[in-house]
C-alpha cells in the first residue's frame, strides 16, 4: 500500500516551472534588481502604467553615433525613432504582431512573433520579467553615475544578447541601461 501511493505520487504531473530553474549565480542580482523594483513603487506600482518611454544614445559596431526615443504600451505596441549621421532617420514599430521598420532608405514589414532582439526591449515589464526574459544575471562590476556608486547587473537573453543595468547602490533607482544587440550586420550598443 505504501509502495502504491509512492508511486502514485511519483508519478503524478509536475507543472513546469514558469521560469528557467533558478541559478544560484543569478543569486545577488536577483537581489539588487528585486531592491530596485521596491524603490520604484513595487510591482503593484508597475501594474498601473499604461506605457513606458526612454530616450537615449546609441553606437553601432562601425562607430556611428546617434541618438533613440523609444516607446511601448502594455499590449505590445511600440514606436522607436532613431537619427545617426551616417543612416539618417529610422523608425520602427508594432501593433503587437507585425513589426514594421524604415531603415536607410529600405522598408521592411514582420508578421508573427517578434524578433527574439526585440523580446526584451519591448516587453512592458522587463523590470518585473527580468527573471523569464533574461536566463542569466550576473553582478559585474560598479561604476558611478552621476556622483553615484552603482552596481552593474548584466542580463542575457536565451539568444545570448545582453544588456548592463546600473543600479545605485543608495536608493535603488536604475542609472543608465547599456544595451547590445545585433540588427542586420551591425552590433548596437
Amino acid at each position: 500500500m505504501v509502495v502504491s501511493i509512492l508511486l502514485l505520487l511519483l508519478c503524478q504531473s509536475v507543472p513546469a516551472p514558469s521560469s528557467a530553474p533558478s541559478d544560484p549565480k543569478n543569486a545577488d542580482a536577483d537581489k539588487i534588481l528585486e531592491a530596485s523594483i521596491v524603490a520604484r513603487g513595487g510591482r503593484a506600482a508597475f501594474a498601473k502604467l499604461e506605457y513606458r518611454y526612454y530616450e537615449g544614445e546609441h553606437t553601432t559596431s562601425d562607430g556611428d553615433k546617434g541618438t533613440v526615443r523609444f516607446l511601448v504600451d502594455r499590449n505590445g505596441r511600440f514606436r522607436t525613432e532613431s537619427k545617426s549621421d551616417q543612416f539618417g532617420e529610422a523608425l520602427s514599430g508594432s501593433n503587437g504582431d507585425t513589426i514594421w521598420t524604415v531603415y536607410g532608405g529600405t522598408a521592411s514589414i514582420e508578421d508573427g512573433e517578434r524578433r527574439s532582439y526585440k523580446r526584451a526591449e519591448t516587453d512592458f515589464d522587463v523590470a518585473l520579467n527580468y527573471d523569464k526574459l533574461f536566463v542569466r544575471r550576473r553582478v559585474v562590476g560598479s561604476a558611478e553615475i552621476d556622483g553615484r556608486a552603482c552596481d552593474i547587473i548584466r542580463l542575457t537573453t536565451p539568444d545570448d544578447r545582453s544588456e548592463d543595468w546600473y543600479v545605485d547602490r543608495g536608493d535603488h533607482l536604475p542609472r543608465r541601461t547599456v544595451r547590445e544587440w545585433i540588427v542586420r550586420d551591425m552590433r548596437i550598443r
